[in-house]
């Protein structure tokens, strides 16, 4: 996990180190400001940082650890976790835009699915570790709506019990950002995940509401459909 967690940390300094030169003029879209007089004078500004709350309750266990026993593969079942989101996009030009996204989450196993249940692992925690790191376009289907597409390489990690379950993926979501008043975005995408031993379909909505000069407010909602699960996300963005 410390080398994947390496590896993607080199990745995200990389392109902000790369793409700050290429950046260095004005934008017609990318606006520096996060608020303004009416929804026409708006522009959606790539660069910025969000940092948020997350709550995940889910009927199949919002992180589950899977791993195979004599009597076959089974799983131990969270059903609410909890930790911190990150998210963080960089423009390179007018078009594209670097983005990645890491989140932590933890919870108290409840429950053990399958033949094999262990009672010494009942009580314990789970923590999964997630990552994404991908290249973003974004087209101006109105002067107030934004449409993006991004793709890129996921890893994602959990443990719990002294075992561990790591795997690599990819991804592509397509996504809005409307902007309705005064500088509130309405934003909502979708996003394909392929993993080695699964996918997943998330989808993802919310609001960023401006607070003060370049921070904003953000509440969100996301399900997930491969642990039915469903995410609460309550943060700040920052933009610079």
């Amino acid at each position: 996990m410390i080398k994947a967690t390496s590896f993607f940390a080199s990745l995200a300094l990389l392109s902000v180190v790369v793409v700050s030169p290429v950046n260095a003029g004005d934008f017609s879209r990318a606006s520096e400001q996060t608020w303004c007089a009416s929804p026409n004078e708006c522009g959606f500004s790539y660069d910025f940082v969000e940092v948020a709350f997350i709550n995940s309750i889910s009927a199949g266990g919002a992180d589950s650890l899977a791993w195979t026993s004599t009597g076959g593969p089974n799983e131990s079942v969270v059903d609410q976790m909890k930790g911190v989101n990150v998210q963080f996009t960089k423009s390179i030009d007018l078009d594209f835009y670097g983005v990645g996204e890491f989140y932590n989450t933890d919870g108290l196993l409840s429950s053990q699915l399958g033949n094999f249940n262990p009672a010494n692992l009942i009580g314990d925690r789970a923590e999964f570790y997630y990552y994404r790191v991908g290249l973003g376009y974004h087209h101006a289907v109105m002067q107030t709506v934004d449409f993006t597409f991004e793709a890129g390489g996921l890893y994602s990690n959990c443990e719990s019990s002294g075992r561990t379950q790591d795997e690599w993926g990819w991804y592509v979501s397509p996504g809005l950002r409307l902007s309705v008043f005064w500088g509130t975005e309405l934003y909502g995408n979708y996003m394909y995940e392929n993993f080695e031993n699964m996918d997943n379909h998330r989808f993802d909505g919310g609001a960023v509401i401006p607070v003060i000069n370049c921070v904003s407010l953000k509440i969100g909602g996301r399900y997930e459909t491969t642990y039915e699960n469903c995410s609460l996300l309550a943060g700040l963005r920052i933009n610079y």
